[in-house]
């Protein structure tokens, strides 16, 4: 037999004795490590900004003359 969450999407075939959730279905293992992650997105968004900034500041030290033509 297969598992499917409750509320899940399945779209297609499921191989047997496979655990499927989330819309679309995919792997209850796959799902349950992706709804971790997107728990922390905005967090992680955050970080991926000031990184982005610290770039930028670190960039126009080291070329100050690139950009100003």
């Amino acid at each position: 037999g297969v598992m499917v969450a409750a509320k899940s999407g399945v779209h297609a075939n499921v191989s047997k004795g496979s655990i499927v959730s989330g819309i679309p279905a995919i792997p209850h293992k796959d799902w349950l490590k992706a709804s971790i992650i997107f728990a922390k997105l905005p967090k992680i968004y955050g970080e991926l900004r000031d990184m982005k900034k610290k770039i930028v500041e670190i960039y126009e030290k080291i070329f100050p003359d690139e950009g100003q033509q």
